[in-house]
């Protein structure tokens, strides 16, 4: 750094040589007091000027303030009162940003506990500095690179900070500092937990870094040490003066190894570095990662899962409603009647003036009772058994055609249910036929239905898939529930293609013009707005219950990533100590927030598209959904892993510097 502004190259001996009376000190101390929020006193007064280039030894006994006063100098702390210049500028004058970057600029640390990122190299911690300050990757990695091989650690630089040894973590905090070529080292107890061979290789580093033109003010006790200084600034009980060698001068600077040009910063490398260190903290800390993840997949997943789901059955109810072509209307006939009574022929009346009307093509009916009082089992005897969920109908033949329904193999014809003949018989849907364990019909199979015994004698089959419900279906003969109570009679009615309004409105006059009234009509439009109001009230509680849990999810993933916070104070403490911003702090939070947002949403896209495509496998239902469920998966991870992140983004922000590495 020989051409660095403000050094002067000098070729006489320290003692002989003289300061220069108008050289304005790199930095002037004039009666500095801080006292903490305890009470603590930490300085009392501090006097001192130290110029550039000079090796200078703050020397006093633990507890004397030396620490806070290197806390002042380094900008990591404020002074209640004095002066203290920079250059000849008051700090005071000096924003938070001012101060975050004169810090990464002018002033490199060498802590007493070499503070270093454990889980980084020592490549990435050499150039940590050069971070901060947003210098591009190549340059940054070239410095830290001449850096490391200057303190002779070169070969350690894949190894992780964790895997140094003491000296080696020391002279990796120095080449951390000249790497970013500052105008001051503050060394702080560099070798007080050093073995004397490791102490007096930090101490020839940083003999070295003064000799190539650098300012080292060294903290210690140890006076032995402070004899390789030029001059002593002696500290007790909190007041700091120099001694009376103050007109001694700095030693010869030499020239620098590195560049001595300022690193060039690049606009928008932070945000590119804060992602790439998002990265890394996601992928160093697996477990930390997995539970937050797992928090968003679950949140995320559940809200993907959902809609679609409720997308694949609203398709389901607006094909079937499709499949009636708007051609159908359903007539409920009272239930003050037993239409099916085998020796009454009202019924079949009625079922023949529908039939003359115009635009009727054919008419089929069904009738069902509750589930409760069908009593439907495996077995006719009394054998105790549990009821299984089932439903029982009967119906005629023209309209399970209408439903898609046929009969499956080794199955008696359906027509045998229009037969008055036939009594006592059964189909049974798929699904109904596995719940009740029932045998292959044929002679002797047989179940229990409004406890009597019915003989099965075919099953019920969809082939081209549209009538899935027909699957938990037994239909019986209508003799069975000719007296059952509560019956509920359906008439369905297809018409030609338009004509089901007009259908709709001649049915009641045509069936008893006196009272019209008694009949319920339906009609496939009337269904559709049903199948609005359903749709939108189930989305709207689907939603609800999704967004719930991923409230909930970004909560506990926020809680996970405060408790982070508080365990990553040093390395929060050391980031601003080289020279990043509060803002710098709150965006590397926020954008590990995002990367595992980014990651529980693809999980979730993932999951909710297999758990989507399971259920309507399970269900036969043809599985419908937007693709755009992905991509808004993941936006919505982003989201909610950058809204997580807010709260700790701000408390890793607003860390006291010198707090987190005093409680480090």
């Amino acid at each position: 750094m020989g051409s660095h502004p403000g050094y002067r190259d000098r070729t006489r001996s320290r003692s002989a040589s003289k300061r220069v009376t108008n050289e304005v000190p790199l930095l002037s101390v004039s009666n500095l007091t801080r006292t903490f929020e305890n009470g603590e006193v930490g300085l009392r007064s501090a006097t001192f000027d130290v110029y550039r280039g000079e090796f200078v030894a703050i020397v006093g006994p633990s507890g004397s303030g030396k620490t806070t006063l290197l806390n002042v100098l380094g900008l990591l702390d404020t002074a209640d009162s004095g002066t203290y210049k920079i250059d000849g500028t008051d700090v005071a004058q000096f924003s938070g940003t001012d101060r975050d970057r004169t810090r990464g600029d002018k002033i490199g640390f060498v802590f007493q506990a070499a503070h270093a990122l454990d889980d980084r190299d020592a490549l990435y911690n050499a150039a940590l500095v050069l971070r901060a300050r947003g210098v591009s990757r190549r340059e940054r990695t070239e410095r830290a690179w001449a850096a490391l091989g200057e303190f002779g650690i070169r070969d350690r630089w894949r190894a992780t900070a964790s895997q140094l040894s003491g000296g080696q973590r020391q002279r990796l905090a120095i080449a951390r500092a000249v790497a970013g070529e500052p105008e001051i080292i503050l060394a702080d107890e560099p070798t007080g937990s050093l073995d004397r061979k490791s102490g007096e290789l930090v101490l020839e580093s940083l003999k070295a870094a003064n000799a190539r033109g650098l300012t080292v003010i060294l903290i210690t006790h140890d006076l032995d040490l402070a004899a390789n200084a030029d001059r002593f600034i002696t500290i007790n009980d909190g007041i700091a003066t120099a001694d009376a060698s103050d007109a001694r001068n700095r030693r010869t600077p030499q020239g620098s190894r590195f560049k001595s040009q300022p690193p060039r910063r690049r606009p928008g490398q932070g945000i590119w570095d804060d992602v790439l260190d998002a990265l890394s903290a996601v992928s160093g800390r697996l477990l930390r990662t997995a539970l937050l993840v797992g928090a968003f997949a679950l949140g995320i997943g559940g809200l993907v899962l959902a809609s679609g789901l409720s997308e694949s059955a609203a398709t389901q109810v607006s094909s079937r409603l499709t499949a009636a072509a708007l051609n159908e209307v359903q007539v409920t006939l009272p239930s003050t009647q037993q239409w099916l009574a085998a020796d009454d022929s009202r019924f079949d009346q009625l079922v023949n003036r529908i039939k003359s009307l115009p635009h009727v093509e054919s008419v089929g009916f069904f009738a069902s009772i509750p589930a409760e009082t069908a009593h439907v089992r495996r077995f006719w005897d009394n054998e105790p058994e549990p009821e299984r969920a089932v439903t029982l109908l009967t119906a005629d033949s023209t309209f399970l055609r209408m439903r898609g329904v046929d009969r499956g193999e080794n199955s008696a014809p359906l027509e045998l249910l229009d037969d008055a003949r036939a009594t006592g018989v059964a189909w049974a849907g798929k699904t109904a036929a596995a719940n009740l364990d029932l045998a292959s019909p044929g002679t002797g199979s047989s179940l229990r239905a409004l406890h009597q015994r019915v003989d099965l004698v075919g099953t019920l089959d969809s082939k081209d898939g549209t009538a899935q419900e027909s699957s938990s279906w037994v239909v019986v003969s209508k003799d069975l529930l000719a007296d059952a109570e509560n019956l509920r009679v359906t008439v369905v009615v297809r018409t030609e293609m338009g004509y089901p309004a007009a259908v709709a409105d001649a049915i009641p006059l045509a069936l008893d013009p006196a009272n019209p009234g008694q009949f319920g009509i339906q009609t496939v439009a009337d269904l559709r707005d049903l199948q609005v109001g359903v749709s939108d009230d189930l989305g709207g509680f689907v939603l609800a219950l999704s967004l719930i849990l991923l409230l909930l999810a970004t909560a506990s993933a926020s809680a996970t990533m405060y408790l982070s916070v508080q365990s990553r104070r040093t390395e929060i403490g050391l980031r601003r100590a080289v020279g990043a911003t509060k803002a710098s702090i709150a965006r590397q939070f926020l954008a590990e927030g995002a990367c595992v947002g980014l990651l529980g949403g693809a999980v979730a896209s993932s999951l909710g598209a297999a758990g989507i495509l399971l259920i309507c496998n399970l269900r036969n239902w043809e599985p419908t959904f937007s693709l755009t469920l992905i991509p808004t998966a993941l936006i919505v991870g982003v989201a909610s892993g950058v809204f997580s992140a807010v709260l700790p983004a701000l408390v890793a922000s607003r860390q006291d510097p010198a707090v987190s590495l005093r409680s480090s």
